[in-house]
């Protein structure tokens, strides 16, 4: 039977509360749970490849930079604020030209976006004694990025690099050329 009224029906209600609180332990046991915590944590921190953690820095670099310049204190990673981030990327270069070159194309709707991730996901690791955030705090950010981006296609304006090349049958026979014959988890090549 669908509860099409989208209520909360009884059997519901009777498993929500049957869910137990978070326990409290003793000082011993919550110091090896933290202790874990705090290992699980670096060990997740360790496996993240080298461009995603130089990513995440580059991210909170330039909110730090956002921050100083709109006088606001970096913890205030908030609703409001990430959609004036959005803003002001939006004007943005992608790149910084070289002296004496055209000036560059602005930058691109996705690196806005992927820069708006590694903000939320920096905040909630580094200030997440001072900082709470809510699991949709950049949404009104990428509805402004999105509403942006569909204008684009109305005004000759690119951003970004443009879409990659495609991958063609005589890149995946130069890729295969270049593996070796043996050793593979599946048998040996032909």
């Amino acid at each position: 039977m669908a509860n099409t009224d989208l209520s909360v029906s009884r059997s519901t209600a009777t498993r929500q509360a049957a869910v137990p609180a978070p326990a409290r332990f003793d000082a011993a046991t919550e110091e090896r749970l933290d202790r874990l915590d705090h290992e699980a944590t670096r060990h997740v921190e360790d496996a993240r490849p080298a461009k995603t953690r130089d990513g995440y820095a580059a991210d909170w670099r330039a909110w730090l930079r956002f921050c100083s310049e709109a006088a606001l204190p970096p913890a205030a990673v908030r609703s409001g604020t990430l959609v004036a981030f959005v803003e002001c990327c939006w004007h943005q270069p992608a790149r910084t030209p070289k002296p004496g070159s055209p000036p560059g194309k602005l930058t691109a709707p996705t690196a806005i976006d992927r820069r708006l991730s590694g903000i939320v996901v920096t905040a909630r690791r580094q200030l997440k004694l001072q900082l709470q955030l809510q699991p949709d705090v950049a949404e009104e950010a990428r509805a402004l990025l999105k509403a942006k981006t569909k204008s684009l296609a109305k005004t000759e304006e690119r951003r970004g690099r443009g879409p990659a090349p495609a991958l063609l049958v005589r890149h995946m026979d130069k890729i295969a050329a270049a593996l070796p014959r043996t050793g593979s988890a599946y048998g040996t090549w032909p």
